[in-house]
């Protein structure tokens, strides 16, 4: 009888410790989000495109969509240049 007490006192311990290190994990990785962009909008990225720069085919990094949100260019970034 005092087996199954004590297995029970530590499996709910187990559980609170475990829901304790979740908690910790889940608020520590949402801190960074919190933090400013590593690159700004007006370094260069690569190489490339200081080419494009210089060339005068740069394209912008960012587009808004038909619902208004800034979404990445890919489609205009990525198609051969003349």
């Amino acid at each position: 009888m005092r087996e199954r007490v004590s297995n029970r006192a530590t499996r709910c311990g187990a559980l609170q410790t475990l829901a304790v290190c979740l908690i910790v994990v889940s608020c520590v990785m949402s801190v960074p989000g919190c933090r400013k962009p590593l690159f700004k909008d007006t370094d260069e990225r690569s190489p490339y495109s200081r080419y494009d720069v210089v060339r005068g085919q740069q394209v912008e990094p960012y587009r808004f969509n038909e619902y208004g949100r800034r979404v990445p260019n890919l489609r205009a970034r990525l198609t051969p240049k003349e």
